[in-house]
């Protein structure tokens, strides 16, 4: 049952990836980003577990890093492709650096950043884990980390590979860990009431107090308002998710997270080519929440067959097997 709720979850979570991304308006950008991707943290946290360390990176590195290096390899081909026809000479030398994810950017795809970040942030917990006590361990994670990336931002410095973001996603990694091992979720009380307050605390500091946050980008707001709406939103969709309990739509998509997470973007450029080649003009444009509620059903719709036929032919690069279930895009 328990993996149940959690797919529903990574489900719901995708979903509002797909949203944020379609051009919604500002206030409903600035909630959906204030929690999403610290959402996805915290669920490869609670997923994780404890595994000898060298056989714990090398089931990561299967599940995350070479899917990163397929779809990266694949999107940085449909840009050298784009360039050719178009006549555009980007240096071959920054796609290759956003290929690798050098200085802060993974190119056109961007969504790509989250695997090498989330490799990282696992590399980073369980090798501090391996050798400080959990006191320590949580004072690194909750405190010394963050206070490193703050600085970070304060300078206005971007560090190779998503080091830096990885230092501010590790907070949310591991909550999600300490949510599952002290079995937290057990403990709170989920009434209409609670729930409530939660999606208020989310709603306020997520929309009313802070600005539109990116991970990606590097970008909180506020730094402390930013912290406490992720954590109230982790928190709301997690309590969500468990009084839905079973739901077989939400549940496949969130089995499917990581390929969506990698490919949506080169389903949006086919839509804005298609649009621009038909119709003279780009669907973006033309988004209000009426209308990216429309096109994110449709994107889920067309996702059915994409997933079918991946799952079927190329399932060798998103493995599902036993060892790799760990991981909160994956299931």
């Amino acid at each position: 049952m328990e993996i149940k709720w959690i797919n529903v979850v990574k489900g719901i979570g995708i979903i509002f990836v797909i949203w944020g991304h379609l051009g919604v308006p500002l206030f409903l950008e600035k909630y959906i980003y204030s929690f999403h991707m610290p959402l996805f943290f915290c669920i490869s946290g609670y997923l994780s577990k404890d595994k000898p360390f060298i056989q714990h990176i090398k089931n990561k590195f299967k599940s995350l890093i070479i899917p990163y290096m397929f779809f990266a390899v694949v999107s940085a081909f449909i840009q050298f492709l784009l360039q050719y026809i178009s006549g555009d000479n980007q240096s071959v030398l920054k796609i290759l650096s956003d290929l690798f994810f050098i200085n802060g950017s993974v190119g056109w795809n961007s969504p790509l950043w989250f695997l090498i970040c989330l490799f990282i942030v696992e590399s980073l917990f369980f090798t501090f884990k391996e050798i400080v006590n959990k006191y320590l361990l949580f004072i690194c994670v909750f405190i010394l980390f963050p206070a490193i990336g703050y600085l970070l931002i304060l300078v206005n410095y971007r560090l190779s590979f998503g080091l830096d973001i990885a230092l501010i996603g590790l907070t949310f990694y591991a909550l999600g860990y300490w949510i599952k091992k002290n079995r937290i979720l057990d403990y709170i009380y989920m009434s209409k009431f609670n729930i409530s307050i939660l999606f208020l605390i989310n709603t306020v500091f997520g929309i009313l107090l802070n600005e539109r946050i990116s991970l990606y980008h590097f970008y909180f707001g506020n730094f402390v308002y930013f912290y406490i709406s992720a954590i109230a939103g982790i928190l709301f969709w997690m309590m969500i998710s468990k009084n839905i309990g079973i739901s077989k739509i939400l549940e496949y998509y969130g089995q499917n997270t990581l390929l969506i997470l990698s490919t949506q973007y080169m389903l949006f450029l086919a839509f804005r080519i298609i649009s621009m080649r038909l119709f003279s003009f780009n669907y973006v444009d033309m988004i209000s929440i009426s209308m990216s509620i429309c096109f994110t059903i449709f994107t889920l719709i067309i996702y059915i067959p994409i997933i079918f036929i991946f799952n079927k032919y190329f399932s060798f690069i998103v493995r599902k097997n036993v060892e790799l279930k760990n991981v909160g895009l994956q299931s």
